[in-house]
C-alpha cells in the first residue's frame, strides 16, 4: 500500500477505539491498537521507521474491530498478537499475559489473583490493572471470607490461621463454617465476578454508611474506596466487539480448549 491507498482505507474508518491489522493476502504483518482508529490509521501514511514503512509497503489491505473501550482494544490486541504472531509487532509475543480471578475446582474452592489459573478453575477476566483487581480481591474475602491459603497450609491444621483472626478467611480448614454455608459464599462470588455488582457493592455500602454514622471516618474511607474499585470492576472489560466491514453488530464469544478443560 502506498501513502494515498492508506490515507483513503483511513477516512473509511470510525473514529472510535478498537485493533486494526495490516495484512498481505492470508498473513497478518502488523496488529495495532488505537483510541481513534481513523486517525491512528492515517498515521501509517507517513511512517517514522523504517521497519514500519516496510511492513505498510508489503500490506495490501487494512483490517479492523471496533471495541466498546480503550481496555477492550488493548486485550483484544494482546490476544491476536500472541495467537497470529505477525513478524512486524516487537511486542506481546511472549508469554506476558493480564491477571484473571479464578476460584479453584476443590471441594473447598480457594478464591486467587492468577495469570496461569490450576486445571478445573474457574477463571474470570482477563483484567489490565492488576492493583484494582487485589483490591476487588480483598473485599471478596473481607465480606464472603473464602480461603486464599495453598492446598498444602489448608491440609491437616488443627487451628485458625491468622487469616481467620484477621476475619478474612472462615477457617473451612477447622470446621469454623459448615460446608453448606461455604458454598453459599462461594456461590454469591461467583454470581458478582458473573456481572451481579450488588452481590459485593450492596453490603459494602452498608458497612460503609455504618461506619460514618459510628464517626468511623478512616474506616468509611477506606470501604468508599474499595466500593468505588468494585462498581468500576465489571466496566474495565466488556465482551462486545463489533466489525464494521458489514454494517453488522455482533456479540463475539470465544472459548479455549485443551483436553477436557475450557476457558470462555
Amino acid at each position: 500500500m502506498d501513502a494515498d491507498a492508506v490515507r483513503e482505507r483511513a477516512a473509511d474508518l470510525p473514529t472510535e477505539p478498537g485493533v486494526y491489522q495490516f495484512r498481505a493476502g492470508e498473513t497478518t504483518l502488523y496488529v495495532g491498537k488505537a483510541v481513534d482508529l481513523r486517525d491512528r490509521v492515517r498515521s501509517y501514511a507517513d511512517p517514522r521507521s523504517g521497519r514500519i514503512r516496510g511492513m505498510v509497503a508489503r500490506a495490501d489491505r487494512i483490517e479492523f474491530a471496533v471495541t466498546d473501550t480503550e481496555t477492550q482494544a488493548l486485550l483484544l490486541e494482546a490476544n491476536l498478537i500472541k495467537r497470529l504472531q505477525p513478524r512486524f509487532n516487537v511486542r506481546l509475543k511472549d508469554d506476558k499475559s493480564y491477571p484473571l480471578i479464578a476460584l479453584t475446582d476443590h471441594p473447598v474452592p480457594r478464591i486467587e489473583v492468577t495469570r496461569d489459573p490450576e486445571e478445573g478453575a474457574v477463571a474470570y477476566g482477563p483484567f489490565t490493572d492488576k492493583g484494582r483487581v487485589e483490591t476487588v480481591v480483598k473485599a471478596v474475602r473481607d465480606e464472603y471470607r473464602l480461603r486464599g491459603c495453598s492446598d498444602h497450609k489448608y491440609a491437616n491444621r488443627d487451628r485458625p490461621c491468622l487469616d481467620y483472626e484477621m476475619g478474612i478467611c472462615s477457617a473451612p480448614c477447622t470446621g469454623e463454617i459448615d460446608p453448606a454455608s461455604y458454598a453459599e459464599d462461594v456461590a454469591a462470588v461467583h454470581r458478582f465476578l458473573e456481572g451481579e455488582t450488588g452481590a459485593l457493592a450492596d453490603p459494602l455500602r452498608r458497612r460503609m454508611e455504618s461506619a460514618a454514622e459510628h464517626a468511623e471516618f478512616e474506616r468509611a474511607a477506606n470501604l468508599r474506596d474499595r466500593l468505588e474499585a468494585v462498581e468500576a470492576f465489571h466496566g474495565e472489560g466488556g465482551e462486545a466487539v463489533s466489525d464494521r466491514s458489514d454494517d453488522r453488530t455482533v456479540d463475539v464469544l470465544a472459548a479455549a480448549v485443551e483436553g477436557d478443560v475450557a476457558r470462555v
